[in-house]
């Protein structure tokens, strides 16, 4: 493993209670933004809400500074200073720094934090573990000090983090964190709530990886041989996908948009043409006005979705499957083929799975859980070469 690196020097930051004082702030840098790093801390602690489940990872970026830290049940640190008059303890123990880069790679992260967090715990709060609440009200500013993470390279530029609400489930913490280590913007990632719903507080503003196995997943699976998409949650008036079967994933929204790689100079002798996928899956999270929209060049989108009920765009065919037929393509092939428009408004809601078409292309669409007004779930499976005789 390689040694940390010392040139890039942050604060330490401590949130807790002593044995006998009901003040928290043991160490807050005054370099940061108070109230961003407050309103960060304090959302992740979230008053030890769930922590006895296991701890929260945090990687924030507020303006100039970068917050690394976890919130944990303090006995996870310390062997002795953890609990005051028969009450369990929580803190928040961190690293920020002035920059828009840094911080460790997950791996290192979890194998190694109770190490971390527990040094500068035990080093800030000895001193006043004991101390009498009038002298243990002053908050110390901390001194900059190496960060005690081996100093790797962030992950070359990729895939940008989701846009918030986003909840993944645990084999997806680590590449939503490696992804928001090698972002620059402003924004959250916390690791460790049990559902996005339990995180009440911060679920509309924070990217989420929670304990729930059964929350969408960061990256879709794909055919063999081929990369996977990044799977983005909608969270603008309007979020478009724009997928080129056999090509890249593009999204477009407030950040922009990524457009795919230009086509290779031609060659005297220009190398066959790949068959195109049998088909493409996408997990999807979707946000009340968000649309699904593949670049077909047509008007109308695979799916609309306004809070409540989902329906296809103006160019589409669509219909539902019978109560209990996946949506396979032989299934959506035959449904659609006597389908006679657009797929009608219908509840967002688990039940029959959906089949859309558009400009030579099929979705088959199943709504896997939706909260009325917010977040709706779905899996949608693309296949190229519809026809209205489903060819």
């Amino acid at each position: 493993m390689a040694e940390p690196g010392p040139g890039r020097l942050w604060r330490p930051v401590v949130y807790g209670r002593t044995l006998r004082a009901d003040s928290w702030w043991r160490v807050r840098s005054e370099g940061a933004d108070g109230r961003w790093l407050e309103g960060t801390v304090l959302d992740a602690v979230a008053s030890g809400a769930g922590l006895a489940d296991g701890p929260r990872f945090v990687l924030a970026q507020g303006g100039r500074a970068r917050l690394v830290g976890v919130a944990c049940r303090t006995r996870e640190i310390s062997g002795s200073m953890h609990e005051a008059g028969g009450r369990e303890l929580y803190c928040f123990v961190g690293w920020v720094r002035d920059g828009r880069t840094g911080g460790p790679a997950f791996a290192d992260l979890r194998e190694s934090w109770r190490a971390w967090a527990g040094e500068v715990y035990e080093r800030a709060m000895a001193p006043v573990w004991a101390a009498t609440p009038f002298e243990a009200q002053r908050t110390d500013p901390g001194s900059p000090v190496p960060a005690p993470w081996p100093e790797r390279p962030a992950p070359a530029a990729g895939a940008a983090p989701p846009a918030p609400p986003v909840a993944v489930p645990p084999e997806d913490w680590a590449e939503l964190w490696d992804r928001a280590r090698a972002a620059r913007e402003d924004g959250a990632v916390v690791l460790g709530w049990s559902t996005a719903r339990a995180a009440h507080r911060t679920a509309g503003s924070v990217r989420l990886g929670v304990r729930d196995p059964d929350a969408p997943r960061l990256v879709a699976a794909q055919p063999t041989g081929r990369p996977p998409f990044p799977v983005a949650a909608a969270t603008v008036a309007l979020l478009v996908l724009v997928l080129v079967l056999g090509g890249a994933l593009a999204l477009s929204g407030r950040g922009g948009t990524r457009r795919p790689a230009p086509p290779p100079p031609a060659s005297a002798s220009p190398p066959p043409s790949p068959a195109p996928p049998s088909s493409t899956a996408l997990a999807l999270a979707l946000a009340k006005g968000a649309q699904v929209v593949v670049g077909t060049g047509r008007k109308g989108s695979f799916l609309d979705y306004d809070g409540a009920k989902v329906a296809s765009g103006e160019d589409t065919v669509g219909t539902a499957l019978p109560e209990g037929t996946p949506a396979t393509r032989q299934a959506c092939a035959a449904a659609l083929a006597t389908a006679a428009g657009a797929l009608a408004p219908r509840p967002a809601a688990p039940g029959p799975a959906l089949c859309v078409a558009l400009g030579g292309q099929t979705a088959g669409i199943t709504i896997e859980r939706a909260d009325p007004g917010r977040t709706l779930h779905v899996k949608i499976v693309f296949w190229p070469g519809w026809t209205r005789s489903g060819e």
